[in-house]
């Protein structure tokens, strides 16, 4: 607790703190909740420990997050924003073990899921990200620079996963001999990844449902947080994921793999809600590979996911021991089953795109 009150009065000053409660979720970063008196009231500020394994970079994180703040607010965006305090000039403070924190406000009375429940959650959650985007249109795309390098490279990961196969360092690959064997009959999508050519704007970079706030008294969308990965990239990505985690209904921990699946209500909704606020800013191109995203995502995830298992859990938090192998095989079985629809959710893309164009 010294630690983080020495953290805490470096953005803050001698203030009364009066609770630090540590955050469940997030696979990178360490959250906490601060409560401190101020004369006569109280006020919160959300307190996170950069991921500097993931992030080494941030200066270059956090400038990318202070420019899409100012740019919303310059913008009326419709929803709040976590806006970085700055502590001797910057946006971030190291402490003495070298360790990068940063403070944002916090923002009240919300909640957040892991997974979707329901169709009006994936219509608000869809819309907000959609809104999103017709906000920072009018970004450039070298006005932000990548925060993780080789960030939704598909060929990068295909090829760390095969060499993390070739590697095995830990003996783990003969449990992973069933995926394995799929993902290599999958390689025909990384040949249709490397001929894409896509317009460049800024995205979010991790649009899953878990990175939106929502009301707590109303299924609403507060405000959009997580803007670490903010990056030029194509829009494929973003709906991609949007995709993976709004329309698997039982949420990449579950290991029930025979029921994950793409919900085509839920899939549906989104599309609609997205496309509603995103066809008049969408290039022809973007719109034409749309459903692509999602199946890129999908099966990078499981390459992602597989390849840590492999190299012994070093990149995403895990708490169990087999959690990477679930979720490498739970992200194979979402992707298989995009593959499976794939007709269907391309035809029913175009038809919600010629509604709304």
């Amino acid at each position: 607790m010294d630690q983080l009150e020495n953290i805490i009065v470096s953005f803050l000053g001698k203030v009364e703190i009066v609770q630090v409660e540590k955050l469940a979720g997030g696979l990178i970063n360490q959250s906490f909740k601060v409560t401190i008196k101020d004369v006569v009231t109280t006020k919160t500020y959300f307190l996170q420990r950069i991921n500097e394994k993931i992030f080494r970079d941030p200066d270059l994180l956090m400038r990318n997050i202070e420019a899409l703040a100012q740019h919303l607010a310059d913008c009326h965006y419709p929803y709040a924003v976590l806006r970085p305090l700055r502590v001797k000039g910057q946006a971030y403070h190291t402490d003495v073990r070298g360790k990068y924190w940063r403070m944002f406000n916090y923002i009240p009375a919300t909640r957040s899921f892991e997974y979707a429940t329901q169709l009006e959650q994936v219509q608000a959650a869809a819309t907000a990200m959609g809104v999103f985007y017709q906000y920072t249109e009018g970004l450039k795309p070298n006005s932000m620079q990548k925060s993780i390098p080789h960030f939704h490279e598909l060929d990068y990961y295909w090829e760390a996963f095969w060499k993390a196969v070739a590697l095995n360092p830990l003996g783990r690959k003969k449990s992973l001999a069933a995926l394995i064997s799929k993902v290599k009959s999958q390689e025909t999508l990384i040949e249709r990844y490397r001929q894409l050519s896509l317009p460049q704007r800024i995205l979010h970079g991790d649009p899953k449902l878990s990175n939106l706030l929502f009301s707590k008294t109303e299924m609403q969308v507060v405000a959009i947080i997580d803007w670490d990965t903010l990056m030029p990239g194509t829009i494929l990505t973003d709906f991609g994921d949007i995709v993976r985690t709004y329309a698997n209904v039982l949420g990449e921990e579950s290991s029930n793999f025979v029921s994950i699946q793409l919900d085509i209500p839920y899939f549906e909704a989104l599309v609609n809600a997205f496309l509603k606020t995103t066809a008049t800013i969408l290039h022809p191109e973007e719109v034409k590979n749309l459903y692509f995203g999602a199946l890129w995502i999908s099966l990078e995830q499981c390459l992602r996911f597989a390849t840590d298992y492999l190299l012994g859990d070093i990149y995403y938090e895990t708490i169990r021991e087999e959690q990477n192998f679930v979720r490498a095989q739970n992200q194979l079985c979402f992707y298989l089953s995009l593959l499976a629809k794939e007709k269907e959710a391309e035809d029913f893309i175009k038809k919600q795109f010629a509604k709304y164009a």
